[in-house]
């Protein structure tokens, strides 16, 4: 629906990528404009993410569990996949700075974005699972607008 209602933007965001990894295959762009992601995993992800925000800001760095990290954060819901770590609990993981900066990274390890003050908008890259599944149509409307779409090779990751 949103590659419909702007397909200009899409386009520009889809060529974004693929000047700096242009073999890197997703499914799916997320947009956010001043949103803080609390501690997460991306449950429905399917091989790494690339993520990289701008604008005027400080703070809002990416954090990512890492036990040779050195910033401990509290764990406060549940966390899918991840039964070990308990709400109440203290997690360790680090900072890293993603403003105007490429980050690779897996969904699937727990990370959030770290409070900020300012103006910040950050595009994620993706695959959602089961993407073999996605109809031929609109396979053909996302090639269209400069999706790089995975194939059955992608499996593995």
């Amino acid at each position: 629906r949103t590659v419909k209602l702007w397909p200009n933007l899409t386009t520009l965001i889809t060529h974004f990528i693929a000047q700096s990894f242009p073999a890197f295959r997703y499914t799916t762009i997320q947009l956010n404009r001043d949103y803080s992601a609390k501690l997460h995993v991306d449950g429905n992800n399917h091989g790494p993410s690339y993520i990289i925000a701008f604008g005027k800001y400080t703070g809002g760095e990416l954090w990512m569990k890492d036990e040779e990290g050195d910033l401990e954060i509290e764990v406060t819901e549940v966390l899918r996949g991840w039964p070990t770590l308990k709400p109440g609990t203290q997690v360790r993981g680090k900072l890293v700075d993603i403003n105007s900066k490429w980050l690779k990274f897996d969904g699937n390890t727990p990370h959030q974005a770290m409070p900020f003050k300012g103006q910040r908008i950050s595009i994620v890259y993706f695959s959602r699972k089961g993407f073999l599944k996605i109809p031929e149509e609109v396979n053909k409307e996302l090639s269209a607008v400069g999706f790089r779409l995975p194939g059955e090779e992608h499996m593995a990751e």
